[in-house]
């Protein structure tokens, strides 16, 4: 029949087809975000979903500009990186990804940038107590 739990919504990040009631819980609690949909300018105005791999930065060491995803091809062929064992890719911790130690930085920033947590209202100062002084 009918059911809320019926309605599934594909996860960006991971993929999975997760109940659309426990969609949001799944994007914090896995610290997911929300697939970046682009419309694409055409009659039917579908919407596009770019790859992070596609995501362009700056190489470090000539400041053009590249993929992600071709960043350590890039390296490679123009900045003698070398790319020979397995000692030159590390395990990212979040997500299990092999990345290239020159191009962890990138890896991060855009796999998995850093949120900061929401206080609602203003910060109160931190109050100092001093109990057990003759411990010290």
């Amino acid at each position: 029949p009918d059911s809320p739990w019926n309605i599934k919504t594909k996860c960006g990040t991971c993929k999975n087809s997760i109940p659309a009631v426990s969609y949001k819980f799944h994007l914090e609690l896995f610290g997911h975000e929300d697939v970046v949909v682009q419309e694409v300018e055409n009659e039917s105005m579908e919407a596009k979903k770019i790859p992070k791999s596609l995501t362009i930065i700056p190489c470090d060491y000539c400041d053009e500009q590249v993929t992600l995803r071709a960043y350590v091809d890039h390296c490679k062929k123009l900045h003698s990186i070398s790319d020979a064992d397995e000692r030159c890719r590390r395990k990212c911790l979040r997500c299990g990804a092999k990345v290239h130690i020159i191009a962890e930085r990138f890896h991060q920033d855009i796999y998995h940038p850093a949120k900061p947590r929401h206080t609602p209202g203003k910060p109160e100062p931190l109050k100092i107590v001093e109990h057990n002084k003759s411990l010290t």
